[in-house]
């Protein structure tokens, strides 16, 4: 889940959005780890990929959100 004081600070459509724009397979992974908080072998099962492809989409992810959350 996203952290609870991330998303009342910078608002709950602020961060879908940021979230929203992220490349598909990005996006999957987030929202499979982040809110439905399945582990990283867990979201890789689901979507049939290597576990090490999983990670690098996260953190690529991650890099994006925080990227469009500081600019707002």
């Amino acid at each position: 889940q996203m952290d609870w004081e991330t998303t009342v600070i910078l608002g709950p459509q602020r961060v879908k959005r940021c979230i929203s724009g992220l490349p598909p397979e990005q996006k999957q992974v987030f929202i499979l780890r982040h809110q439905l908080n399945l582990s990283f072998d867990q979201v890789a099962i689901v979507l049939n990929e290597d576990p090490k492809n999983v990670m690098a989409w996260l953190h690529r992810a991650r890099v994006q959100v925080v990227k469009c959350l500081g600019r707002g």
